[in-house]
């Protein structure tokens, strides 16, 4: 009933404009910066911030499944300049990725903010990045529709939830 949609802000046109060809309306939720997930004893872990260019000696760990928009030149770019070192390791099995991070020396990925409690009981650490692009989570549905009642407690549940961050 209520898709919630995340991207970069760097693919903000391509958003908008599948949203426009699509008859769809659309409300950011949530905006954040992306962090870096690494393991307690990750050789980094330690800095309070972590400075883009030194993690291309690590290995990243990705997503395999996800795909991403056909970008503009100028777009492609920006991504071009935010990719760092050669080494990935791609998962498509979301349950392993905590096990990898504390057993790959020094890989680390890059996600939205989690809970402190599953940090610590995973034996992991967010890290910031002051180089890391915005995110915006977003719900979506058709221009034409009016929310049911059920869409609108929800929003209002996830406002109060993102309040707690």
């Amino acid at each position: 009933e209520l898709p919630i949609i995340r991207y970069q802000d760097i693919y903000q046109p391509w958003v908008d404009t599948q949203l426009a060809q699509n008859s769809l309306q659309s409300r950011v939720l949530r905006q954040y910066r992306m962090c870096l997930l690494m393991s307690e004893r990750h050789p980094l872990a330690g800095l309070a911030d972590i400075p883009y260019h030194l993690l291309g000696q690590y290995p990243q760990i990705l997503h395999g499944d996800v795909q991403l928009p056909v970008l503009e030149p100028e777009q492609r770019a920006r991504a071009a300049e935010l990719r760092v070192g050669e080494s990935r390791i791609y998962v498509y099995d979301r349950g392993s990725q905590f096990a990898l991070l504390r057993q790959v020396p020094g890989s680390y990925m890059w996600v939205s903010p989690l809970p402190a409690a599953e940090l610590a009981r995973q034996q992991l650490v967010l890290k910031p990045c002051a180089e890391a692009g915005l995110n915006r989570d977003a719900a979506i549905w058709p221009a034409a529709a009016e929310l049911s009642d059920n869409a609108r407690r929800f929003l209002a549940c996830v406002r109060q939830a993102d309040a707690l961050w």
